[in-house]
């Protein structure tokens, strides 16, 4: 299942799992896919498991420039809880001028199995 979690001029952003993925893709359900990786790739300080901000400063500029065109966008990950989900809500944060704990809140109401990971983010934005 592909779970919406924001809209603009008429496209969707979804979160979603590799499994959801999948099943879309054999559908033909048209959308950028966006695969947010596995922590290797993804942290750049593994002694504190501070995520890479740039990285995640990408991505959010790769689903903003893919709704502007007029794509829907899925971002997942293995289990489209965690990674994929700190993505979905900070770019949420953004783009609706929120807290990161507003847009955590929104993305949980939507997919009840998200678990929160500010953890990940550097400690000068755990609290945005």
């Amino acid at each position: 299942m592909l779970y919406p979690m924001y809209e603009k001029n008429g496209v969707q952003l979804y979160l979603a799992s590799k499994r959801d993925v999948i099943e879309a893709q054999e559908q033909d359900f048209p959308a950028t896919y966006i695969f947010v990786p596995g922590k290797v790739d993804f942290i750049s300080d593994h002694h504190t498991q501070e995520m890479n901000l740039g990285a995640i400063n990408v991505y959010s500029q790769w689903i903003s420039s893919e709704l502007e065109c007029g794509n829907n966008v899925v971002v997942y990950c293995q289990g489209g809880i965690e990674r994929s989900a700190l993505v979905v809500a900070m770019f949420l944060a953004e783009e609706r001028d929120e807290t990161l704990d507003e847009a955590y809140n929104w993305v949980q109401s939507i997919k009840g199995d998200v678990m929160r990971r500010e953890y990940l983010l550097p400690k000068h934005l755990q609290w945005w």
